[in-house]
């Protein structure tokens, strides 16, 4: 029996998950993307472009034969954007067969002219869109990204809708509300400042593994056990309230976290020990006005993402460079950065630093910071990369090989900004 003839000849199931692997996108669909994928490249979690890539490969397989017709045609609709729905370019049910949602308009040239956005308003155009989906039909919806909107709400009416929910991105209170009483086991919840740490003990938050949430308190505010927290971005405000909401979350979740982006501004300086606090971290960042100290030996600190919001009137001159450009976070600090064990540092976004207008002023803009930054890193050994995990070297050859094909540099994919 040849080898052809035995491929020729897999059963059934063989070839379904080989065509489910072939049009896979393992990191866009995945409802815990922080422990099952490298930090690096959970920063891409919101890039569409690997989804479209992956139906022009499931279309081009459906016309090889009929039956790999319809098996692949079951996965109609993984993701969609909700202003193709409404420009009436997908039919409405896809709202009930998406795993991954956006709420946001379109900006295609297909939506933007569509008489139906032009004629209805928002609210009336869903109102007889969703009416067509039955209450109690339970939708395919794992991952939720609501694109700091809150005026699509009213398609959660329905608790059955929610019902696979597990990623909440941009969420808005209404929706955690909607959770907390379906009480669905959330693995990510993303609420930044629409979501305040006050309502935390409503939520059901056994499975949280990722949090972001702002640090915004109420008399005789709870902290909750979140047994399996490991990634964990909290914005504070300069108060000492803020602060001690902090410093009490971490003494009580602190302990398991592997990430810990801590935003805002402290105020003040604090003689409270942010490594002893999480002393199994490996990535951090820190305000800008924390000062550096240097964490205990054996702490396994690997990778800092720099504060690039630095306090109002706060534009220190780079100590190498001098009144060139402003300073960067830290960067005075890299030997003891990497004594530390700090082997990568991120910050900002290569394309708008090599891309962007040039600066009118006294500081040269991004770019300059940039390019110091990656200098002064590579003397010590540590990597740079920004915030969408790309190097210098991919965008730049990325850049080539578009103005190669004739074709403009490319804008920054949406980046999962934790």
């Amino acid at each position: 029996m040849t080898d052809e003839y035995r491929i020729a000849h897999l059963p059934v199931e063989c070839w379904q998950d080989i065509l489910s692997y072939a049009i896979g996108v393992p990191l866009f669909f995945d409802t815990d993307p922080f422990d099952n994928h490298s930090f690096v490249d959970v920063h891409r979690y919101s890039d569409e472009g690997p989804y479209w890539e992956s139906e022009r490969v499931r279309n081009r397989l459906r016309r090889v034969c009929m039956s790999w017709n319809v098996f692949l045609s079951q996965f109609h609709y993984r993701y969609i954007c909700t202003g193709h729905v409404r420009g009436g370019h997908i039919p409405s049910v896809a709202l009930r067969l998406a795993w991954r949602m956006r709420l946001a308009p379109c900006d295609c040239s297909r939506c933007i002219e569509s008489p139906k956005i032009r004629r209805d308003s928002e609210k009336h155009a869903w109102s007889s869109i969703i009416e067509t989906d039955p209450l109690q039909a339970e939708w395919n919806l794992q991952i939720l990204d609501m694109g700091g909107t809150s005026s699509l709400e009213l398609l959660f009416d329905s608790p059955s809708r929610l019902a696979n929910l597990r990623v909440v991105i941009e969420s808005s209170e209404k929706v955690v509300d909607l959770v907390a009483k379906a009480n669905i086991p959330l693995t990510i919840l993303d609420g930044y400042s629409r979501l305040t740490t006050k309502l935390l003990p409503s939520i059901p938050l056994e499975n949280v593994t990722t949090l972001k949430i702002f640090a915004q308190l109420q008399a005789g505010y709870t902290i909750p056990r979140i047994p399996n927290l490991r990634h964990l971005s909290m914005h504070t405000i300069a108060t000492s309230d803020s602060r001690k909401y902090l410093f009490d979350f971490l003494d009580i979740n602190g302990s398991e976290l592997i990430t810990f982006f801590w935003r805002g501004t402290m105020g003040v300086r604090t003689q409270n020990s942010i490594w002893e606090k999480c002393p199994n971290a490996k990535s951090f960042q820190l305000p800008w006005d924390f000062q550096w100290i240097q964490p205990p030996s054996g702490h396994p600190i690997q990778h800092i993402r720099l504060d690039t919001e630095r306090p109002t009137g706060v534009r220190p001159f780079c100590s190498m460079c001098g009144p060139a450009h402003s300073n960067v976070q830290y960067v005075d600090h890299l030997p003891n950065l990497v004594k530390a064990g700090v082997q990568t540092i991120a910050m900002g976004c290569w394309y708008t630093a090599l891309f962007a207008a040039p600066y009118r002023s006294a500081d040269s803009g991004p770019l300059s910071r940039f390019m110091c930054t990656r200098h002064r890193a590579s003397l010590h050994g540590v990597h740079l990369i920004d915030t969408r995990g790309l190097t210098f070297e991919d965008v730049v050859v990325a850049s080539l090989e578009r103005r190669r094909q004739g074709k403009p540099p490319s804008k920054p994919s949406i980046s999962f900004e934790f």
